[in-house]
């Protein structure tokens, strides 16, 4: 784990923390594989039509076949063996496509996976645009997609054209609802630490942000200056300040992870962000 904790450090920046919390998702899900496999294999009986008694009816699991994974770059292993986990317990083998914008991590599943898992069962194949391309358009089984609506949208029509069976496991919209009942400075804290958790690469950053107009009755204590902040901060409509705009919307934005923390850190704290309640 060494290893790939440094590959993720590398192409991410990820801290102790955050690939402690990452093994143990995959961890969790090895195990609960493991445990449950033989209730998943149990055959499920089924009814039988009156014209065919006195006939026993069930519905038996089997496997795809080959299942195609193609893993983001947010979480990189995480979502790349995770789906396997799920792959291999339903009997399956798998070609594993990682992203080429985490190249250590890609790297090290490469050298890593072979070693654990026989060659007969597991190929990972390594590249860009190009080579995922390519990849996709094989004859496979199944094929699990995570990453964005474009390119999911082009992984759906390929799968389409030879009617192959495929999940798409899409980034979207979280929203924020904030009415006037609740403590701005708490829900603002806690808002601003959902949102930038793993650099905002992850499903559940929150956006759009919708709340009712700030009382103009209201001091310039904890109500105003937290709300105008969470407003330019999580409101696309609005205008970061350049130094925040070119950390967030630059291609290798958490390769600048630490930057990006230290930047935030400052503004949220001067904008009246921080606050010692929970």
């Amino acid at each position: 784990t060494d290893e790939i904790f440094e590959a993720a450090r590398a192409d991410c920046g990820k801290t102790n923390a955050e690939w402690f919390f990452e093994r143990k998702s995959i961890l969790a899900d090895c195990a609960l594989a493991i445990s449950q496999l033989h209730r998943w294999m149990r055959p499920v009986h089924a009814a039988s039509p009156f014209w065919m008694q006195p006939a026993t009816s069930y519905t038996l699991h089997e496997p795809f076949g080959t299942v195609l994974v193609v893993a983001p770059w947010n979480y990189p292993i995480t979502l790349a063996i995770q789906p396997l986990v799920g792959a291999f317990a339903a009997g399956n083998t798998a070609v594993l496509k990682p992203s080429e914008l985490a190249p250590h991590q890609s790297r090290v599943l490469a050298k890593l996976l072979p070693q654990y898992i026989d060659s007969s069962a597991l190929l990972v194949v390594e590249g860009g645009v190009e080579v995922s391309k390519a990849v996709i358009q094989q004859p496979f089984d199944f094929v699990f997609y995570t990453g964005g609506p474009a390119v999911g949208s082009h992984v759906a029509q390929e799968c389409s054209k030879r009617l192959t069976p495929f999940c798409l496991e899409l980034g979207g919209k979280s929203p924020t609802l904030v009415d006037k009942s609740v403590d701005l400075v708490v829900a603002c804290n806690r808002i601003v630490q959902g949102k930038y958790a793993n650099a905002g690469q992850v499903r559940s950053a929150r956006q759009p942000f919708l709340s009712p107009p700030p009382p103009t009755s209201c001091s310039t204590g904890a109500w105003r200056r937290p709300y105008a902040c969470l407003v330019l901060l999580l409101n696309p409509s609005c205008s970061l300040p350049t130094f925040l705009s070119d950390l967030f919307t630059c291609p290798n934005a958490r390769a600048r992870r630490p930057a990006l923390h230290q930047t935030m850190f400052w503004y949220i704290r001067k904008s009246g962000m921080i606050s010692s309640r929970r």
